[in-house]
């Protein structure tokens, strides 16, 4: 019976677990969740409840770390966009001071050929 129960490593997230427990005395199981440990463990009710336990647990692990990757993603995402309008701010900066040393030297000249 034993092999059956998956193994998630050491240092398990007790918040996690803490997690688990909150949604089971809200909501109880999950139907899905809780056929699969039943089936799994030939309707042993004991071990039936530990291997829902850990299934799961690892659903809510692998959704924190699919959550974060997501938030990695866009914090990455939105850095990228801020780096762009930057740049962008500083071509558009450069246009400026380059359009006005232009004009400044077409006026400087147009000044000096009216006096000379």
């Amino acid at each position: 019976m034993r092999r059956l129960l998956p193994r998630l490593g050491r240092g398990i997230d007790a918040a996690a677990y803490a997690k688990v427990m909150a949604h089971l005395k809200e909501s109880g199981p999950i139907p899905g969740l809780w056929a699969k440990a039943i089936a799994e463990t030939d309707g042993d009710e004991r071990a039936s409840k530990a291997l829902y336990l850990r299934l799961h647990v690892a659903q809510v692990l692998k959704q924190e770390k699919a959550e974060t990757a997501r938030a990695l993603a866009e914090a990455r995402e939105a850095d990228r966009v801020q780096r762009a309008k930057e740049r962008g701010a500083s071509s558009t900066m450069l246009y400026l001071v380059v359009g006005f040393i232009v004009i400044v030297t077409a006026l400087s000249g147009i000044v000096a050929s009216i006096y000379l």
